[in-house]
């Protein structure tokens, strides 16, 4: 029984009909809870992540993955703290629905070249400049279209919330119905989940 506890205890003795340890601790535990919101679990493997009354910002250390996640509360599920940035981009034009080049001027392609994703992921964001172009740029998977930033020159965002399985190859295309893009330089982040 902590020092709250006794106290909260005292307050409900006062009550009409009394107050019982039970409530006691679990007034405490809300207290504690509100007065320092964020939770460290310890080190956990996946299958053990936290899945009832967290809030953002609490952490684990995911022993399956070795590395620290945290529960980010806007996109509802565990992250790693890690965050992956893979670039694309091209100094030559991409016309409407071609592929832009990886790091490397590795051109992309939907079946076999692109970022590979060694764990599951979830792109958190994406941005992209060029000289001329107003266009969409797309990130995809293998299946479909994860992430779509319009842009006139320049945009980004940082509240993508796309899910991508491990050992998906992740690309980035010019949208079908865009303009053509020069001299363009992109970039979409990922961070790991179980």
């Amino acid at each position: 029984m902590g020092a709250v506890s006794v106290a909260l205890k005292a307050m409900l003795d006062d009550y009409p009909d009394g107050g019982t340890q039970t409530v006691a601790d679990e007034w405490e535990t809300r207290l504690l809870r509100f007065l320092n919101p964020c939770q460290h679990y310890g080190s956990l493997d996946s299958a053990s992540e936290p899945s009832e009354d967290m809030v953002g910002g609490d952490e684990y250390y995911n022993s399956d993955l070795n590395r620290l996640m945290f529960y980010d509360a806007s996109r509802s599920k565990w992250l790693s703290q890690e965050v992956a940035v893979f670039s694309f981009g091209s100094t030559a034009a991409i016309v409407a629905g071609a592929l832009y080049e990886g790091t490397g001027r590795t051109p992309f392609n939907v079946a076999d070249a692109g970022m590979i994703m060694p764990l599951n992921a979830t792109v958190v964001g994406v941005g992209m400049t060029c000289l001329t172009g107003d266009s969409e740029v797309k990130i995809r998977d293998n299946t479909s279209v994860l992430v779509t930033l319009a842009h006139n020159t320049a945009a980004s965002t940082d509240a993508a919330n796309a899910d991508v399985a491990s050992g998906q190859i992740v690309i980035a295309i010019n949208s079908s119905g865009g303009e053509t893009v020069t001299d363009a330089i992109g970039w979409f982040s990922v961070r790991w989940r179980k």
